[in-house]
């Protein structure tokens, strides 16, 4: 459990980090929605989020050297983008995580409903594009 839960950490910052990489906050926000397709990802979101659940403090170290320098430059990024502080756009950027998680732990037939969708297919893609215009919002009000 704690080498999948490390494994998963390590996805996450990947993730974050090549999300930040991508040049703009639309194409950042397209990268992380679209990683969400790859089932590795949603199962890193589920450990840590369990990890985080049953001990909010153990181990902090290790998720934060994980992905802490990632959420940090994605922090001073969005404030170079949008002229807020640093500390704003980090809330944001760990605002937008959170949003990202929450979709990553929705079940299929939680998006079905959502969306009034029939498939599983056609609700992802309608919650993805929703989503995008989330994050963005997120990071950029």
């Amino acid at each position: 459990y704690a080498a999948c839960a490390e494994e998963a950490d390590a996805r996450l910052a990947t993730l974050i980090t090549r999300a930040m990489g991508a040049g703009d906050l639309q194409k950042a926000a397209r990268v992380a929605v679209e990683a969400l397709r790859d089932e590795s990802i949603s199962l890193a979101f589920r450990l840590v989020a369990r990890k985080v659940w049953e001990d909010p403090d153990r181990e902090i170290e290790v998720r934060l050297r994980s992905h802490g320098n990632a959420l940090q430059a994605g922090g001073v990024l969005i404030a170079k983008l949008t002229g807020v502080t640093e500390l704003r756009a980090r809330m944001r950027v760990q605002a937008a995580v959170f949003v990202l998680a929450r979709f990553a732990l929705s079940p299929a037939e939680e998006r079905r409903f959502l969306t009034g969708a029939s498939s599983e297919t056609e609700a992802r893609t309608l919650l993805e594009d929703e989503l995008v215009e989330t994050l963005l919002h997120i990071v950029t009000v």
